[in-house]
């Protein structure tokens, strides 16, 4: 299937920031070393040698602790997906630093979930993106008004104002307005188009079609709110989207 690929934070930003934060605890004990040297009553030839092994022997323990504390995080955060997709039939297949891809079949339709995460380790970001193929020549980005979308959404086109009550509170951009309006037109896809974007669910939320792909975004500071029941359920109003488009375009 054609991709839309997630922007990732590379290896080396990850590594960069994992590097900042032993800089600073390391700083921060060599400050504390000094200070330790200096009020203990001990002879001025064995104070270097001191807070030598106190600067060692205590950083060796906080590189440690941190260095399990990622692990333990990124494990958890694998496990998490994991009970996510699985039920979907999706495996991971690609992995990288804090980035990964899980891919299979769901309905005949060929799906891929890309997670990334972005952020300091202490609050990290959580990116999703689920993308169902379908034959569409249409493009568009739609979100909550209210939100700022998670790219330049004018590269789909104009801001289209919704015909429907229900429909003003999303912002619509498109550069096929007549096809747009006739997907919006069709209840079982504006119902899901609803559905995937409900400020009720978790996570700031995006929908773009492009490329022959059915795309849901998602930001949010946590994945504690995602379960198994409800990545079905916004698969399957992709797939409802996907269905009525196709549909649409073969009448």
């Amino acid at each position: 299937m054609n991709e839309s690929p997630l922007s990732r934070p590379s290896g080396c930003l990850a590594r960069a920031v994992m590097a900042l934060a032993l800089s600073t605890a390391l700083i921060t004990l060599a400050a504390v070393a000094l200070f330790l040297i200096a009020i203990l009553p001990i002879s001025e030839s064995l104070r270097p040698w001191v807070g030598l092994a106190l600067f060692v022997g205590v950083g060796a323990v906080v590189i440690v602790v941190m260095l399990r504390r990622a692990r333990s995080g990124d494990a958890a955060v694998q496990q998490h997906l994991g009970r996510l997709f699985g039920p979907l039939g999706l495996s991971l297949q690609e992995r990288g630093d804090l980035a990964g891809t899980y891919t299979g079949v769901y309905r005949g339709h060929d799906l891929r979930a890309a997670y990334a995460i972005s952020g300091a380790p202490q609050r990290p970001t959580y990116h999703l993106e689920i993308a169902l193929n379908g034959d569409t020549r249409l493009r568009m980005a739609i979100g909550m008004a209210k939100f700022r979308f998670q790219f330049d959404e004018t590269h789909f086109g104009a801001l289209l104002s919704p015909q429907d009550a229900e429909l003003e509170p999303l912002a619509i951009y498109t550069e096929n307005p007549d096809a747009a309006r006739a997907l919006l037109a069709s209840p079982r896809a504006k119902n899901a188009i609803i559905d995937l974007l409900s400020p009720d669910a978790p996570g700031v939320r995006n929908l773009v079609i492009e490329n022959n792909a059915f795309i849901l975004r998602y930001r949010h500071l946590s994945l504690k709110g995602l379960n198994a029941d409800l990545i079905e359920r916004w698969v399957d109003d992709l797939a409802a989207v996907a269905e009525t488009e196709k549909s649409a375009t073969a009448t």
